[in-house]
């Protein structure tokens, strides 16, 4: 699957045409794999749950946003968009997936149940 225009026009309205991890402004931009790292073998990792754009100094640099902790922030940030990460990993054809935990603050409703 390719990235389409739509993708990123999307992400970019998503991130108020900002880098996902310093805020920089952007463009330019380069397309990051948070998630699961980019695998043309596996369907699904070109979607937008897996997706965010970084500025050039950022995705050049971008070791610690690949640590678990940092995938964690980017399960948090698609989770806090709307997105349902549980249902997108769910659907990838991975034998091994990894446990990701929310790192945000959850509403009163989430406490409760």
């Amino acid at each position: 699957m390719t990235i389409t225009p739509a993708t990123i026009t999307r992400l970019l309205k998503e991130q108020h045409n900002t880098c996902a991890n310093c805020w920089k402004s952007i463009p330019p931009y380069h397309v990051h794999h948070a998630v699961y790292t980019r695998d043309k073998r596996i369907k699904g990792l070109d979607d937008i749950e897996n997706l965010q754009l970084l500025c050039p100094d950022c995705h050049s640099n971008h070791g610690y946003l690949s640590s678990w902790f940092g995938r964690c922030m980017a399960w948090t940030k698609k989770i806090d968009a709307g997105y349902d990460m549980d249902k997108w990993e769910k659907s990838l054809p991975m034998l091994i997936h990894d446990q990701f935990i929310y790192l945000g603050k959850k509403s009163e409703t989430e406490k409760q149940s």
